[in-house]
C-alpha cells in the first residue's frame, strides 16, 4: 500500500496538467520579509503582468501571516484578462536564524472558464547576507492541487534603499515545465 502511494505521488510530480499548473504559477509570489517588522506592505511586478499587493503582520517573532491580492493588469473587458478575484494566506515560521518554512492557502475565482481553482503551497527558504547590505534569498516550494502538483525554486535579491523601504528582485521557476517569471518590488516596514 505504502508503495502504491508513492508510485502515485511522484507521477502527480512528473505529469501535472500544463494549463492548471501555469496559471496556479503564474498566481504565485513568495513572501519573504529581509526584516521582521510588525507590519509590511509590497507590491511585487511581474514580467507576466501581474500585480501582487501583499500585507504581513508579524504577531511574534517566529511567525508571519500574509495576505494577497492579485491584479493581472490585462484590460477587464479584454478576452485575456483572467481572474474575477485571488485571494491567498501565507503562515511562515522562522525555523532558525535566515531559515524559513511554512505553507500558504490560495483560492482563483473565475469567471466562466473555470469555477474556481485552489491549491496548498508548502515552502522553505534561507537567507544569506551579501555584504550586509543585500539580502539573497533561496527557496523550494511544492505546491499541490488535487491531482496536480509541482515544484517551484525561487531567488530572491533585496536590499533597503531608504529608511524601512526595501527595493527587491525576483526569480521563480517551475521544476516539472519550465515555466518562469521575473519580478520588481517594493516593501515598506511600519
Amino acid at each position: 500500500m505504502l508503495k502504491y502511494f508513492f508510485l502515485c505521488f511522484f507521477l502527480c510530480l512528473l505529469i501535472p496538467n500544463d494549463n492548471t499548473e501555469k496559471k496556479i504559477f503564474n498566481y504565485s509570489f513568495k513572501n519573504i520579509n529581509s526584516k521582521i517588522s510588525k507590519y509590511s506592505f509590497k507590491v511585487l511586478k511581474s514580467d507576466n503582468n501581474f500585480t501582487n499587493f501583499q500585507l504581513n503582520w508579524a504577531p511574534s517573532k517566529n511567525l508571519i501571516i500574509s495576505t494577497n491580492y492579485i491584479n493581472d493588469n490585462k484590460g477587464k473587458n479584454s478576452s485575456l484578462s483572467e481572474n474575477n478575484l485571488y485571494y491567498g494566506i501565507n503562515f511562515t515560521l522562522l525555523l532558525k536564524e535566515n531559515m524559513y518554512s511554512g505553507f500558504a492557502i490560495n483560492t482563483i475565482k473565475f469567471n466562466n472558464t473555470y469555477n474556481t481553482l485552489k491549491w496548498v503551497e508548502y515552502f522553505f527558504d534561507k537567507k544569506f547576507n551579501l555584504r550586509k547590505s543585500i539580502n539573497f534569498n533561496f527557496g523550494l516550494s511544492y505546491l499541490y492541487r488535487e491531482n496536480d502538483s509541482f515544484f517551484k525554486t525561487n531567488v530572491y535579491l533585496n536590499k533597503e534603499i531608504y529608511y524601512n523601504f526595501i527595493i527587491s528582485f525576483g526569480y521563480e521557476g517551475s521544476i516539472s515545465l519550465y515555466h518562469n517569471k521575473i519580478y520588481l518590488g517594493i516593501n515598506y516596514l511600519l
